[in-house]
């Protein structure tokens, strides 16, 4: 018989699950996808929008040079439901791991490699409370801005795009969705939203399917529903599904004649309610438990998850089935004190059981 975690929340106040709007992604728009050069980010968007058998042929021809490439192709190689430790004779998380210098990861003069390093070193199933992870999580919070918002590098403009990337980083690095940096992030992105109920680049710029996409995704990890970003009847999903085109693409810019293949892959991963990771590889000698999370109103979670010890479950769990959790480290271990918005309080908190 399959060993099961379950966790219950016994609270006293009541509260209510959120269930995110998610668009559908069309068979035209997967075809779409399918019928182009393949990339890592193609295969991300194929992984999300639950297609199989993923053609990562292309990976033999990659070449692998910075951090930020290593990067792109654990996530897609874990997307593929294969192993980055050894993928075609390579540890790629290894060769990751080898671009930490100065507490952080790549190149000096980016931020963007450590906002993907720790989503992809996350994705291969890295722990959380690694050195690396967590050194680049401080200097990702360092690097925000007064606006709350980041850019690709340091002494840049913010933009919503490198913004959003931050956020999935920094959540993955275990921050907390309430916390005060990620709620100055979210305004930041609300601030930028147009009238169109699109997502600019860079605010009071011309809202992008890019961004929509982006901006989503981020939203979608924080269990916001987008569709609630109302700006004069619009939305980013409204203003993203307008760039689509008859053959599954989307543009880039409603004033485009072409789609755009990266914008398409970008806009497949949010309109499937995802994000980044869109999937955590699973070490062969982790254990495979049946994780259900029950709150206080709804079933939070319900589905297959490996993990060696029930924290690291939780952890793996939030890549499956989207949920946020905070861990406060005690002086009598680690305490899971909240999954999503349901907070341990008093004599309330959450229990685990062992079936």
């Amino acid at each position: 018989m399959k060993k099961a975690f379950v966790i219950f929340l016994n609270l006293a106040v009541i509260l209510t699950s959120l269930s995110l709007a998610k668009a559908e992604v069309s068979q035209t728009t997967i075809s779409y996808l399918r019928g182009q050069t393949q990339s890592q980010w193609i295969t991300m968007a194929l992984s999300a929008v639950g297609q199989n058998n993923l053609d990562i042929a292309y990976l033999n021809d990659v070449q692998l040079a910075s951090a930020n490439d290593y990067s792109k192709t654990i996530l897609a190689v874990a997307a593929a439901g294969q192993n980055p430790y050894n993928f075609r004779n390579q540890n790629l998380v290894e060769r990751l791991l080898g671009f930490q210098a100065n507490n952080q990861i790549g190149d000096v003069n980016l931020l963007n490699d450590d906002f993907w390093a720790v989503i992809a070193l996350r994705a291969a199933g890295e722990p959380i409370n690694g050195a690396v992870i967590q050194n680049s999580k401080n200097v990702i919070l360092n690097a925000q801005q007064e606006n709350g918002g980041w850019s690709w590098a340091p002494n840049q403009e913010a933009d919503t795009n490198d913004t959003a990337a931050a956020i999935m980083a920094l959540l993955e690095a275990g921050q907390a969705a309430d916390s005060s940096e990620i709620q100055r992030a979210v305004s930041y992105l609300r601030n930028a939203q147009n009238a169109d109920g699109g997502l600019p680049f860079s605010s009071g710029g011309q809202s992008d399917g890019s961004s929509d996409g982006w901006v989503i995704a981020a939203l979608n990890k924080l269990r916001i529903d987008p569709a609630t970003w109302q700006r004069d009847n619009h939305n980013p999903v409204t203003h993203l599904e307008s760039l689509m085109l008859e053959n599954g693409s989307f543009r880039w810019l409603a004033s485009d004649q072409a789609g755009n293949v990266s914008t398409t892959a970008f806009a497949a991963v949010a309109l499937a309610g995802r994000y980044y990771p869109v999937a955590v590889y699973q070490q062969e000698n982790d254990n495979l438990y049946h994780l259900r999370i029950e709150g206080a109103a709804s079933t939070i979670c319900d589905a297959e998850v490996a993990g060696t010890t029930a924290l690291n479950i939780v952890e793996n769990g939030a890549q499956v089935c989207g949920y946020t959790y905070n861990i406060r480290q005690t002086d009598w271990g680690p305490y899971l004190e909240r999954i999503n918005n349901e907070q341990s309080a008093g004599m309330s908190g959450w229990l685990i059981a062992h079936c």
